[in-house]
């Protein structure tokens, strides 16, 4: 958002965005795109074969969380991505991200 009346107390024109519940999100890792708008911490479910290469639906600031339930989950840079390299997950690991509003950059990731 922009800030176009920096008043004491008062701020038109902003958007401003908190996350989404305490509740963990899934995604079906056979989505070569998943959608994680407006969530932080991701779980993966029904572990298929495609490669992740591209977050969809992110805003600027937002940072995820994805826990892997299931192992050969491979993430790798492609459209916006941008990792220290190529991720395949094994069961319990663990990376996270940040969005600058045109890529995800790797924050940390756990092997467990």
């Amino acid at each position: 958002g922009s800030y176009t009346n920096m008043t004491p107390g008062l701020l038109t024109n902003v958007r401003l965005l908190e996350r989404t519940g305490a509740s963990i999100q899934d995604f079906t890792t056979s989505d070569a795109t998943p959608s994680i708008f407006g969530f932080y911490k991701f779980k993966t479910v029904n572990v298929g074969t495609t490669t992740i290469t591209t977050f969809d639906d992110g805003y600027p600031g937002q940072e995820i969380t994805i826990i892997f339930t299931d192992g050969n989950t491979t993430i790798s840079e492609g459209n916006n991505i941008k990792l220290s390299a190529a991720f395949t997950s094994s069961t319990d690991d663990t990376m996270s991200l940040i969005y600058d509003g045109t890529n995800w950059y790797e924050t940390s990731r756990s092997v467990n």
